[in-house]
C-alpha cells in the first residue's frame, strides 16, 4: 500500500519540486508517516 505512494512522493519531490503541493506533504508526514512508523514497529 504504501510503496506505491511512498515512490510516487519521492518522484515528485525530486523531479516536479515546483508542482508539488506541500499541502500534501505536511499531510504525509504529520498524519501517514508516524502511521506507517507504528505499523513498522508492531512488525519488529
Amino acid at each position: 500500500m504504501y510503496n506505491g505512494r511512498m515512490s510516487g512522493l519521492r518522484h515528485r519531490l525530486i523531479y516536479d519540486y515546483d508542482g508539488t503541493n506541500w499541502n500534501i506533504i505536511v499531510d504525509v508526514v504529520f498524519e501517514e508517516l508516524p502511521v506507517l512508523i507504528a505499523q513498522l514497529e508492531k512488525r519488529i
